[in-house]
């Protein structure tokens, strides 16, 4: 007798941009799935209309698309999803859908005016202004920046050219939410858009792994600039590729700031000085 599929976990609020690419969703791992039967997937909206403009669903449980500018609004979408397999009754389970409005620099800056106003309504501001415009920048302050606009450059180390000419190209499993620029001497990874909503440090991660993958196909030894968690994220995977490969890569004048991770015997890829 076949087992039944079951849903593994709460599905978390799925948050997009209107008019922006969205990051894929594969419904098919939140699936328990003990025989290994083919599944269909299909969805709807609680009031049983179609997925909003321009998002879909693959028949696999692949969430994908762009959301039309005219989806975007205050409230939540309530998804409905199906799973199906055969001889067995449909799996049915749910999620928040949220679609933001992607919005101006002028927009943005009027947001901005009605904080600090609202906030003065409300007496929340100091008495005195002079001591937030004076409040020293703390390290913090920097960090969470070069966090939220994180950016990524893999150098080949051999190649002493100086970089000009790039061009976006398409890096597999890189995030939507980069573009990978191509200057023949190094990759250079920035954010699509730098106040999405939608864009996470996994993101960041993801591309830097994705570019190391790129390089390493190439045969290039490395060196990196860039955001330190993506450094690290890229050391990791060159350590993974040089695995049962020909080439193997160096990461030079590098190393994780983890000292247990420094001080193991490493593949004699990664040795950095």
């Amino acid at each position: 007798m076949s087992e039944k599929i079951l849903l593994k976990t709460e599905v978390k609020p799925l948050k997009v941009n209107a008019g922006s690419p969205i990051r894929q969703r594969d419904f098919s791992v939140y699936i328990e799935n003990p025989d290994e039967a083919p599944l269909t997937f299909s969805a709807t909206l609680d009031d049983g209309k179609a997925l909003p403009e321009g998002l879909s669903l693959s028949s696999e449980g692949v969430f994908s698309g762009t959301a039309g500018t005219e989806t975007a609004r205050n409230l939540p979408y309530q998804v409905i999803m199906k799973a199906e397999a055969p001889d067995q009754a449909p799996l049915e389970f749910d999620f928040s859908l949220y679609i933001f409005k992607t919005l101006t620099s002028d927009e943005i800056g009027e947001l901005r005016l009605e904080t600090w106003r609202e906030l003065a309504d409300k007496g929340a501001l100091p008495e005195n202004m002079q001591e937030v415009i004076n409040r020293p920048i703390t390290p913090q302050d920097v960090y969470h920046l070069l966090e939220r606009f994180a950016t990524f450059t893999v150098w080949n180390a051999d190649d002493l050219r100086l970089a000009s000419q790039g061009e976006v190209i398409e890096v597999d499993g890189a995030s939507p939410h980069y573009r990978v620029y191509d200057f023949d001497v190094c990759l250079v990874a920035t954010p699509k858009e730098l106040y999405s909503h939608d864009r996470v440090m996994g993101d960041a991660l993801e591309t830097a792994r994705a570019m190391i993958r790129n390089v390493h196909k190439r045969g290039w030894n490395v060196e990196f600039g860039g955001f330190d968690r993506m450094a690290t994220a890229a050391w990791y995977e060159a350590r993974r590729q040089n695995v049962n490969s020909q080439h193997q890569m160096e990461v030079r004048n590098y190393k994780p700031t983890d000292a247990k991770v420094a001080k193991k015997k490493a593949a004699p890829a990664t040795g950095g000085k």
